[in-house]
């Protein structure tokens, strides 16, 4: 007889946006093993950023863990004049752990789209996108400028509704999949 292999249970990625607070926590530290992804190397002039007095709060307010916990937060930093004055890691996160960036990302493409610009890869902001994008000429991103983009500003129609699988936001998911949502909303295996 031979011994039954371990094996490893993932979460569903095509039910990225559904996922309970008890799968989230684990699930956006492996992000990166559930969707394509691709790193951003850092550059050799990476610097730390330099810590300042530590942040009190006033008499009355909850704490940064209350805050933490009341809102099922992963993580907390803030800067002050360029210092860090509060870091905190919650659901059992550390400082070198990886965390899914949600829209954090946005503000990483804005700096990338920056260094675009200063390198000359991209002419302008006020481009239209499928001068870059080519796959989105004749689509409803025609005359949506990068700028708008940026912006969030495109025009475009989009239902970000995190709890409705019927969402754009969601059927954008599921379509990672080449899947169709259910008429009843959820996916099947």
């Amino acid at each position: 007889m031979t011994p039954a292999p371990a094996g490893e249970h993932l979460p569903r990625a095509e039910e990225f946006l559904l996922w309970p607070p008890s799968t989230q926590a684990y699930g956006y530290r492996i992000v990166d093993r559930l969707f394509a992804t691709r790193p951003v190397l850092a550059s050799g002039r990476a610097r730390v950023l330099p810590r300042g007095e530590t942040l009190s709060l006033p008499p009355g307010e909850p704490s940064f863990e209350r805050f933490i916990d009341q809102n099922h937060t992963a993580g907390l930093l803030i800067l002050h004049d360029g210092k860090v004055v509060c870091e905190r890691y919650a659901l059992g996160l550390r400082e070198a752990d990886r965390w899914s960036t949600m829209s954090t990302i946005k503000s990483m493409t804005a700096i990338l789209v920056g260094a675009a610009v200063r390198d000359g890869a991209i002419a302008s902001l006020d481009d239209p996108v499928p001068d870059y994008l080519t796959a989105l000429r004749g689509s409803a991103y025609d005359r949506v400028t990068v700028r708008h983009l940026l912006t969030m500003s495109s025009g475009v129609g989009w239902t970000e509704v995190y709890d409705d699988p019927q969402s754009d936001v969601n059927r954008y998911c599921w379509a990672r999949w080449s899947r169709r949502p259910p008429a009843n909303g959820l996916p099947t295996t």
